[in-house]
């Protein structure tokens, strides 16, 4: 928090926009709207409501995941079932546990809110595929909480592609337009275009820290000065490019980290254990043979992007919460007979 979070905050509370903000401090490039949220959240002296809007996500997160368990759809109920197991497991294990599931983060962390965007928008773009339904104030909402997910953290680009085939599914099985689709998403490419042009200015680039993207003649920027920020981003995430792709050179050094070492071999073990659960207690499900392959290829997808520019534990939560969930997916009718004895949680 201290490193540049907090620092930026101050500035946003105190300037206007600064053109070539990223000379201030180059880790100011990476600006997140998140910053701005919590900007405005500096109250009394105190940084608690910062600490609230992690917590905001992690609430949102289990509304979701307790109202699934009552879902009338097998596929929903057991998905959120697989994520309370996988959940439980995470307080076991190598070292005492940890698997990847979301925990608290310190103030101005943003990972576990993008873990829970990523899971959310991931679930429910499956499921509206699953169920071939299609809503166009769905579709506009997505869109924004994509757009939303990335400008917290450029970490979560590969959203974007499943967007673009639900785009792409979206025409062809509900026979809407081009043109309607361009309707829907009005306020995404308004907030968007905006968003690009304010990172321009105060950066140099159209995205950050892309160096390629960095096309330009203010006055105030340096020739490819940001191949350097490029770079220790991608040396802080034990990029596999940075090892010339030798995936063993590259296993070792992540591996000799104790935290990747147990973050891996724990949501390994919990996601084999969770999967055996599932084809013990449960039949197959009828789940559309498409949505399988799209879950597939957008988590072989994103693990391959995730290896290439940022497998750190904090930027894998999820990917490994949409993997759990993902169990669930091809889980059916229950074999055994299984009552949820929640339904007057709360009550009296």
């Amino acid at each position: 928090a201290g490193f540049y979070h907090l620092n930026q905050q101050n500035w946003l509370r105190s300037s206007e926009m600064i053109l070539g903000m990223v000379n201030i401090h180059w880790a100011f490039g990476m600006s997140s709207i998140a910053e701005y949220i919590s900007a405005i959240l500096w109250f009394e002296g105190t940084f608690i409501n910062l600490h609230y809007l992690n917590l905001m996500y992690i609430f949102t997160f289990y509304n979701i995941l307790v109202s699934d368990l009552y879902s009338k759809e097998l596929i929903i109920r057991n998905s959120s079932l697989m994520l309370v197991i996988f959940s439980i497991f995470d307080n076991f294990g190598l070292n005492g546990g940890r698997n990847g599931f979301i925990y608290i983060q310190g103030v101005g962390k943003q990972d576990v809110g993008i873990a829970i965007l990523f899971f959310f928008i991931t679930r429910t773009i499956l499921l509206i595929l699953n169920d071939k339904r299609f809503n166009q104030f769905e579709v506009s909402l997505l869109s924004l909480l994509t757009l939303f997910t990335i400008q917290i953290k450029l970490s979560s680009v590969f959203l974007v592609f499943l967007m673009l085939y639900f785009y792409w599914f979206f025409l062809k099985e509900s026979g809407n337009s081009f043109k309607t689709l361009l309707y829907i998403n009005i306020p995404s490419i308004f907030f968007g275009f905006f968003w690009i042009i304010k990172q321009y200015l105060t950066t140099g680039c159209f995205i950050y820290p892309v160096n390629s993207t960095c096309i330009n003649k203010f006055a105030w920027y340096s020739a490819n000065s940001t191949k350097a920020y490029e770079e220790i981003t991608r040396n802080a995430s034990y990029s596999l490019s940075l090892y010339d792709y030798d995936i063993l050179q590259w296993y070792e050094e992540f591996i000799s980290f104790k935290i990747n070492q147990t973050l891996t071999f724990n949501s390994l073990i919990s996601l084999l254990l969770i999967y055996s659960f599932s084809r013990v207690f449960y039949y197959r499900s009828n789940l559309n043979s498409q949505v399988k392959i799209v879950l597939f290829v957008f988590l072989i997808g994103n693990f391959i992007y995730l290896v290439n520019y940022g497998p750190t534990p904090r930027y894998l939560m999820g990917f490994i919460l949409t993997m759990a969930y993902g169990v669930g997916f091809f889980s059916g009718k229950s074999k055994v007979n299984v009552v949820l004895g929640l339904k007057g949680f709360g009550k009296g």
